[in-house]
């Protein structure tokens, strides 16, 4: 029973986010008593592309940039990174930072140089992201 409610569920914040129908989604998502990843996966990407089709770039940053925190600090740092690999847009200063984060979390120092790089691109005066790649070379 709770995989059919589950597949209705999935299915109907698919069809909101196809329709332009943002508000419903989030009415639906916030219903959900458990949410799986696969119901994640169908809101985050439903609106996105929700958000690109109606031009809406900086709401559909915020959802990428909640995506990569959400893997991220869950421990998921290859999907994360596969995230921003696909995104259609250039990643921000604040995907990166979430990532960073995330790798200063888990002592992944390997990501976190990599990420470091690709944020001093955008933010070389930035105090702050020196300093979390500072904890993050002193914990490894």
């Amino acid at each position: 029973m709770e995989s059919s409610l589950a597949y209705v569920r999935n299915s109907l914040i698919g069809i909101y986010c196809k329709c332009g129908f943002l508000e419903e989604v989030a009415k639906v998502f916030e219903r959900c008593s458990n949410r799986d990843v696969v119901t994640c996966n169908v809101m985050m990407m439903g609106w996105i592309k929700a958000c690109n089709r109606n031009e809406l770039v900086n709401q559909g940053f915020k959802y990428y940039t909640c995506m990569v925190d959400l893997l991220g600090q869950a421990g998921c740092l290859d999907e994360a990174m596969q995230v921003i690999d696909a995104m259609p847009i250039h990643p921000d200063s604040s995907v990166w930072g979430s990532l960073l984060a995330a790798c200063r979390k888990f002592s992944n120092l390997e990501l976190s140089r990599k990420v470091a790089q690709n944020l001093f691109m955008i933010e070389l005066h930035n105090f702050g992201n020196y300093v979390c790649i500072a904890w993050n070379v002193g914990r490894s």
